[in-house]
């Protein structure tokens, strides 16, 4: 008798399949895959302990044990460790060769990438289709080709890495994951909205909606496809005893309710055991939601029934036709959205009240709520969200005019425009916040406790937390383009040689250059202030220099515009538009007077550069 043996291993939360017939290859024929962290600051690579033969599958492991690089985020694994040869993210499969393979982990600066990924998504050229919406402390909208975007109050989306390229139409939070789901079995989980990691299941069966309840996600789909799992990572599938499409499912009163096409209503006290309810209708249903007491199911042609036991079902009457995508229970409430950019608000399950958001052309198809706001999402390419934060009155996404330095301090990302400051942990996931001025900030700076931005108009702003701003009496009102701290103080430069400088922030004290020429970046090295501008047409360049703000020198750095100076590794690098050769924009200092000129290969005029952990960056 043949006996066929599956072992599984766990070891150290890494997962291990040795498959049934496949004997051990020998030892001369085997290969390793190894981890690099590739300069990590914190945390330790996983280990694969696994001996492949050539042909076989090795499985991208997660980056578990916490790799981390300051200024940087975790994108994945790589071949090369400057990033040039395959990338994998975590779940990924490759075929294993005949040598051994090196994965290092993939550090991307965010400061490379967040002008795009901001600025992509406003305005009459964004073209995006999302299907669904979920907040676990961030915001995230999943969509066609795999797209999810992120945001950390549901004002500002970026683009976000998904690591695949099929549909997206469902997504959920619980256990403090959020997990999306897709075409062919595709699972996505994350614990920040910005990191995700493939755990996609093996159906060729399209995922609709996933939900969580009783410490179990549950996700749905085609020809009645339910898997479930207890962490969102390891799946498995239960009988649902119908080939029809499912498409949601919400975790309510001890039991998972699931509605699909045709009417179709099922029950399972524990995701594997499932009964079929009646549901006296033979709709499409779409969407399924619950408060403590009572269950409400939507669907097509404004089809609507409450429950509450999930067993005995009633129609509701609505006036009317529209199809009805999605619905929620939050603030007391239930809301609904569907065709014809129709939004729907009951609050009993019983009375209905709606507004129409948009054209015809826009069907909402998800909808959320989290930080005292609601978001819906649709798949109409020209507008694709609305934001309430009342869920009655709602907003367009609105078109970005962000056109000041990306500024990083105190470990915060900063960026700024009128009336708000834009910030972000990592560069990923952005909040936006007032900045109490209708001028906008271009540069901020932190020091002895505090953020001090600066910018438009003589505009000067202060910040102990960098979340509550306080605008500060200037004395000048010309532009402030840049701020720096050291030696004790804040010191600002800008229009015409302006400078003012502060010790506590407060109270500042205007001075010059002693050059009527703009300045347009500070910085402080090596005991000493160093502001740069453009300078003229015979010098190019300026530079100056001053330890107290208050007297200055100043000398020329030829060939070049500059228009942002940085410190790091015992040197000063400024950048700017090359006058001769724009491959030829930089110059650098070892002692802050005499510059040399170097080649940057970029064939563009740069505007930014700054120093981390030992590369000289131009966002």
């Amino acid at each position: 008798m043949l006996i066929r043996v599956c072992v599984v291993l766990m070891v150290a939360g890494n997962l291990f399949v040795i498959a049934p017939g496949t004997a051990p290859a020998s030892e001369s024929e085997t290969y390793t895959v190894t981890y690099d962290g590739n300069s990590q600051d914190a945390g330790d690579v996983p280990v694969d302990i696994t001996s492949y033969a050539p042909g076989d599958l090795a499985i991208v492991h997660d980056n578990i044990y916490g790799l981390k690089k300051k200024g940087y985020i975790f994108t994945g694994w790589n071949t090369a460790a400057d990033g040039s040869g395959t990338t994998y993210l975590p779940g990924q499969t490759f075929t294993v060769g005949t040598e051994n393979i090196t994965l290092y982990a993939k550090w991307t600066d965010p400061t490379t990438s967040v002008w795009d990924e901001i600025l992509q998504l406003g305005g009459s050229n964004a073209v995006k289709k999302f299907f669904d919406v979920a907040y676990n402390g961030v915001f995230a909208a999943v969509g066609l080709s795999g797209e999810i975007v992120a945001s950390g109050d549901g004002n500002v989306w970026t683009s976000q890495k998904s690591g695949t390229t099929k549909d997206l139409f469902g997504i959920t939070d619980g256990d403090g994951k959020l997990v999306a789901v897709g075409a062919e079995g595709t699972i996505l989980v994350s614990r920040n909205g910005a990191d995700w990691f493939n755990r996609s299941i093996d159906t060729p069966n399209t995922l609709r909606e996933v939900a969580y309840g009783n410490d179990l996600f549950l996700a749905v789909g085609d020809n009645g496809t339910i898997a479930v799992s207890g962490n969102g990572s390891y799946w498995t599938f239960a009988s649902s005893g119908t080939s029809v499409q499912l498409n949601d499912a919400v975790y309510a009163n001890g039991q998972f309710v699931v509605v699909g096409n045709q009417g179709t209503i099922l029950t399972s006290s524990d995701g594997q055991e499932w009964t079929a309810q009646t549901s006296g209708t033979t709709a499409d249903l779409f969407g399924v939601a619950a408060s403590s007491d009572l269950i409400v199911a939507v669907g097509g042609a404004g089809k609507v029934l409450t429950s509450t036991d999930g067993v005995n079902w009633t129609a509701r009457t609505i006036e009317v036709g529209n199809d009805i995508y999605d619905v929620i229970y939050a603030k007391d409430s239930l809301a609904a959205v569907g065709t014809y950019g129709i939004i729907l608000n009951s609050p009993d399950g019983v009375s209905w009240t709606w507004t129409w958001t948009s054209s015809a052309s826009t069907p909402w198809k998800g909808i959320a709520y989290g930080n005292d706001r609601w978001i819906v999402v649709g798949d109409n390419a020209s507008a694709w969200m609305r934001t309430s934060a009342d869920g009655i009155n709602w907003e367009s996404y609105p078109s970005f005019a962000i056109q000041s330095n990306l500024s990083y301090a105190n470990g915060m990302f900063f960026m700024g425009s009128s009336n708000k400051i834009y910030t972000s942990e990592n560069g990923t996931i952005w909040k936006s916040i007032p900045s109490n001025t209708a001028n906008r900030i271009e540069d901020i700076a932190y020091g002895n406790g505090l953020y001090v931005g600066v910018g438009s108009g003589g505009t000067i702003v202060t910040s102990s937390n960098g979340k509550d701003w306080t605008v500060q009496e200037s004395p000048t009102t010309k532009n402030l383009n840049s701020v720096a701290y050291g030696n004790g103080i804040f010191l600002a430069v800008g229009q015409s040689g302006t400078v003012v400088y502060s010790e506590d922030g407060v109270e500042w004290t205007e001075s010059s250059t002693g050059e009527d020429r703009n300045v347009s970046s500070v910085t402080f090295w090596s005991g000493k202030f160093y502001a740069v501008g453009p300078g003229s047409l015979t010098t190019r360049g300026s530079y100056y220099y001053s330890e107290d703000g208050k007297t200055w020198s100043s000398g020329n750095i030829m060939y070049v515009y500059t228009s942002e100076v940085t410190a790091g590794d015992g040197r000063l690098v400024a950048v700017g538009a090359g006058t001769n050769d724009k491959n030829k924009g930089i110059s650098t200092t070892t002692n802050g007077t005499n510059w040399s000129q170097l080649t940057s290969n970029a064939n563009e005029n740069l505007r930014d550069v700054t120093y981390e952990y030992g590369n000289y960056l131009n966002p």
